[in-house]
């Protein structure tokens, strides 16, 4: 059985990723910093909820006081920040994707001014103290005042002065004007507890396969927990990030705390991958993962379901389509979007049994609870800031329990936005270069089903959608078993209010009996973990000098461009490997591919003896992955034994390991960590300190071990090339040009080491 290891992000090149409900475009530090007109750090200290003027939708109303303005300008040390969705009495909407703040929270906003139609009639505040974010959660950078980190959905900072304020000064070139003191703790952070330095130990998660949002406990086993305090805390992988940060549980999903044994509720934006508990001894990071097989909507600090309800009479729901083009809009009717909408809507209701229906079009191009579930296409009026599809749901509550009354999808026009969004509408599956439309429109109608994000890459709801990736099928055991308690649990369900009748599957639905969710991973047994030990698991980190971004992560814009090989590309001299791993779409590549690399284990006592070896991806934070996207390399029957590591990237000197490194088995994976350090590559400067991450040396460009003119030759055969997939890309970004060659005279006359030369 293979161990279920999950990438964990730090970092992101915008030009690789769409990212799920929603579909938010990652945007660098930078770029949000010159998009966005206004730039403040403050603290939320009070939030309520309106309704806007057109009284149709419900929005938050954040009231901030502002420490600093970066940029632009503010009329008081009190402002709001208006985000989507809210509760007002017995109604509530929710907006995906969608900026939550909570009340304490300190960190740096990048906002603009507020449209008119958002604008908060209730407050004291005028227009010129009240902002939007419009570049939705990425808006807002959240300090974490004990470590002194920082992060955002898609990126993490190691240091809130450093990665995130200085690098704000420098780009605006404007020191802060400061409206209120705040000084953040400056202690040595030396001193702060470390996730290997502690007492604590886990030892074993049970049930290790599970859903989110249905009430499900697991039991974190282990030892040296303490006594729950103040300070205690769990957090699990945030599935709207794809792992990139965590997710602090609310005290109410932590069901019993003992010095052993700790039990917690799965909430539903958990997604799989390890989980972390801090106690009064400092914080331990699990080497197990959690899986989360699919989450499952829920509302309110009381967790109650939402359920789909007979809206329409017929026992589901109707959409109308948007024929209006106003205000810069376009008619989704006569558009090459609609065609893909019906297929999307087709998908549904026979495989998911979702129960919706396209029953004609609308002049609607607003959205909003005005009794119109529309398609659309956004509009100058409303244009959709960072997102490329955005769902918006209202729900009402009646008898304590909340029911779906409406639901209405937009998308951004095509090549509209920054960057822009280029759709891909056909049936076919040839695309290039694009964003499958329909792929996205099952993906929100799902959202629409009540299924939030999960990071299995199989997954219409996986978190990530990137470039050229098409996923239509519903995946068995995430979609499909997610859908399956959704409509069970709302087709037994009796509404309460008034005028609604209880849900009822579609005619054509093939029924979950068609499916076969006993294939689906089953749970591991605390005890018996160390049941399989015979293979091996390897688990190394490297950063590669040409491809590094900024220090935080690799750009794997090759991916994103659509060049890699369907194939390992080691087969042809030097390396003459003749391993098969392939895929047979490029669609299967995880999203956060940056390369293939090939990985040598060899003889401790021997090292000019291979005793396997694999070719295997690179992930953009510096993981090596298996082909399927979970992080770690699998070695049949090698497990428990020692191993120097060899690491080959076609554009960059290899690297040989300093000490043989114990390979894991299924209860035990450990890392070997290339970036740590010069010292961890065998021989003398065969790293390179990049932006504080020590990387492999670009400009070996034949594979050979050796940085000299048979290099050169290689990249003046053919230097002006874009868009093909060659090992004289030394920056991998699909061009060939001075950069790859400033990258090997650089760098020419270094010296691999010679037990791994060819």
């Amino acid at each position: 059985m293979k161990k279920f290891i999950f990438f964990i992000m730090v970092g992101l090149s915008i030009n690789t990723i769409v990212f799920g409900s929603c579909l938010l475009i990652p945007t660098e530090l930078n770029d949000r910093i010159d998009a966005n007109q206004t730039i403040i750090e403050g603290q939320i200290i009070e939030k309520f909820s309106y309704w806007g003027i057109d009284d149709l939708n419900i929005y938050t109303a954040n009231k901030v006081l502002v420490y600093k303005v970066f940029k632009g300008e503010v009329s008081s040390d009190e402002i709001l920040v208006i985000t989507e969705g809210g509760t007002i009495g017995d109604t509530r909407h929710e907006a995906y994707p969608n900026l939550s703040l909570q009340i304490g929270q300190v960190g740096i906003l990048f906002i603009n001014g507020i449209p008119d139609i958002k604008m908060c009639l209730d407050s004291p505040l005028p227009k010129e103290a009240q902002f939007y974010p419009t570049a939705s959660s990425q808006a807002f950078v959240h300090y974490d005042v004990k470590s002194l980190t920082a992060s955002d959905p898609f990126f993490e900072y190691e240091s809130i002065e450093q990665s995130v304020k200085s690098v704000i000064v420098e780009r605006t070139g404007n020191h802060p004007v400061v409206l209120n003191n705040f000084t953040l703790n400056k202690k040595d952070k030396t001193n702060t507890p470390s996730l290997r330095a502690v007492n604590a130990t886990i030892d074993c998660i049970y049930p290790n396969s599970v859903s989110a949002g249905t009430g499900t406990i697991v039991a974190i086993e282990g030892s040296n927990f303490g006594s729950y305090n103040s300070n205690s805390k769990v957090e699990v992988r945030n599935a709207n990030s794809g792992g990139t940060t965590f997710l602090e549980l609310d005290p109410d999903y932590i069901i019993a705390w003992q010095d052993d044994l700790i039990e917690i509720e799965i909430p539903p934006k958990a997604g799989s991958g390890t989980l972390r508990v801090t106690s009064s001894s400092g914080s331990v990071e699990s080497e197990t993962s959690l899986r989360i097989n699919f989450g499952r909507a829920t509302l309110g600090s009381d967790r109650i379901p939402t359920f789909l309800v007979d809206d329409n009479g017929s026992g589901g729901y109707d959409f109308a389509i948007s024929t209006n083009s106003a205000s810069g809009g376009v008619n989704l009717l006569t558009s090459p979007g609609y065609q893909a909408i019906l297929r999307a809507v087709d998908n549904v209701r026979e495989y998911a049994g979702f129960n919706i229906n396209i029953t004609g079009n609308t002049t609607v191009n607003v959205k909003g609870d005005d009794g119109v579930n529309v398609i659309m296409f956004d509009n100058d009026s409303d244009p959709l800031g960072a997102p490329v599809g955005l769902m918006k749901s209202q729900f009402t509550k009646c008898g304590g329990v909340w029911e779906v009354t409406g639901m209405d999808l937009t998308f951004r026009r095509n090549n509209t936005g920054t960057p822009a969004v280029n759709w891909y509408f056909d049936a076919a599956t040839n695309i290039n270069g694009a964003i499958d439309f329909e792929s996205v429109a099952i993906h929100e109608l799902m959202h629409g089903a009540q299924l939030k994000h999960v990071i299995e890459p199989s997954a219409v709801m996986f978190y990530s959608y990137g470039y050229n990736v098409i996923r239509r099928d519903l995946s068995v055991c995430e979609d499909l078993a997610g859908a399956e308690w959704v409509m069970e649990e709302s087709s037994n369900y009796n509404p309460l209010c008034d005028n609604l009748g209880t849900y009822q599957l579609p005619s054509e639905f093939v029924g979950f009996d068609s499916y076969d969710f006993d294939t689906c991973p089953s749970d591991i047994e605390c005890g018996g973990m160390n049941a399989q030990t015979e293979d091996g698991y390897l688990d190394v980190k490297i950063f590669l000098e040409g491809f590094s971004v900024n220090g935080s992560n690799l750009s794997n814009a090759m991916y994103n461009s659509g060049l890699l090989s369907l194939e390992q590309p080691f087969s042809e001299a030097p390396y003459n490997y003749n391993g098969t791993e392939s895929f047979d779409f490029y669609e299967d590549f995880p999203g956060t591919t940056v390369d293939w690399v090939l990985v040598q284990l060899r003889d401790p006592e021997d090292m000019n003896t291979v005793i396997a070896e694999r070719a295997a991806l690179l992930d953009y934070n510096g993981q090596l992955m298996d082909i399927d996207g979970i992080e770690g390399v699998f070695f049949p029957e090698l497990g428990g034994r020692d191993f120097y590591i060899a690491v080959y990237h076609q554009s960059h000197l290899s690297v040989i390991s300093s000490t043989p490194h114990t390979m894991g088995d299924f209860n035990n994976i450990n890392i070997y960590d290339f970036t740590e350090s010069e010292t961890q590559a065998m021989g003398v400067q065969q790293l390179k300190d990049v932006d504080g991450n020590f990387c492999l040396i670009s400009g070996d460009y034949d594979g050979n071990g050796i940085i000299n003119s048979l290099d050169y030759n290689k990249w003046a055969s053919e230097n002006a090339s874009v868009g093909k997939y060659l090992s004289w890309d030394g920056d991998g970004n699909g061009i060939i040009n001075n950069i790859d060659y400033n990258l090997w005279t650089n760098n020419k006359s270094r010296v691999g080491h010679a037990q791994i030369q060819f």
